[in-house]
């Protein structure tokens, strides 16, 4: 999941906004930060990702995905996470990054 700050916005209202406008699930807690990652688009223009760990509220199951911004919608165990090595190519493996960066944050915190 993915989008951007809008003019006048904060890095967490658009945090807020993207998550229910791109699955229909509401935050509910921000956990903490994932990490800040910089990469360059395909347009040749530099970005920062900023990542959060969240709890939301919502029907897990069956996200409400947004029409033409995903093409896949699955949970991923520790163990699983080779599976994101398919489209490495497509990212760099930056979602696998993210990924490891993420179930990193949930062991510091205890869960």
């Amino acid at each position: 999941m993915g989008g951007h700050v809008e003019s006048g916005e904060t890095l967490e209202e658009a945090l807020y906004r993207e998550v229910q406008e791109e699955t229909g699930w509401r935050v509910s807690v921000v956990i903490g930060l994932i990490g800040e990652y910089t990469y360059t688009g395909n347009d040749g223009i530099q970005r920062v990702e900023t990542d959060y760990l969240v709890r939301v509220d919502g029907d897990l199951a069956r996200p409400q995905l947004e029409a033409g911004k995903h093409t896949e919608f699955r949970w991923l165990t520790e163990s699983e996470i080779e599976v994101l090595d398919e489209h490495r190519d497509v990212n760099d493996g930056l979602i696998r990054t993210i990924a490891e960066d993420g179930f990193a944050a949930l062991h510091a915190i205890g869960l």
